[in-house]
């Protein structure tokens, strides 16, 4: 809806990109998935996320600091750093005890960590069986290349051309 409400305005976008789940928007926008289907894709993606997470969905939180002090600060805890939002706001994830404990451990370290209250824990091992049936629903979906430089969080690189690579970014 923005976008359509920013291109009646006569802006037009050279590069898009999208955070998590606003990566699937810019793809939408950039042509690469069927605006009418996003919806569907969207109740698919959180089906398939819930369904990976299990009794234990896990959990977020956002520290202030870098990434490598909080690589440092958590040496040996079972969490992964999902997003590094700036360069001193880095989010953990993981299990919910793990990341209670990492919460504990980077305080002790006199590092600022809140936990996010989320739906489960994005961006980890947590939910990562969550690609195989998401490529299932997208097998089923309308993909194409984007008409217009979509840039992966993952890889910090335009998507490529080509729907099956599309898809199986968009499932990883």
């Amino acid at each position: 809806a923005m976008h359509r409400t920013l291109t009646d305005l006569g802006v037009a976008p050279a590069h898009l990109a999208g955070h998590s789940y606003g990566e699937l928007v810019a793809l939408a926008v950039a042509g690469a998935l069927d605006p009418k289907e996003l919806l569907e894709l969207s109740a698919a993606r959180g089906r398939a996320i819930l369904a990976a997470a299990g009794d234990d969905p896990g959990t977020m939180a956002a520290v202030s600091a870098s990434a490598s002090d909080v690589r440092s600060a958590l040496n040996g805890t079972p969490v992964v750093i999902a997003n590094i939002n700036s360069p001193q706001q880095t989010v953990i994830s993981g299990p919910t005890p793990a990341i209670e404990e990492a919460v504990a451990v980077l305080k002790k370290a006199g590092l600022r960590a809140v936990p996010i209250p989320v739906a489960c824990a994005f961006h980890s091992p947590v939910v990562s069986d969550a690609a195989r049936r998401l490529e299932t629903e997208l097998a089923e979906r309308t993909v194409g290349s984007p008409h217009l430089p979509v840039w992966s969080n993952a890889t910090a690189t335009p998507y490529p051309l080509g729907a099956g690579r599309v898809r199986e970014m968009i499932a990883e």
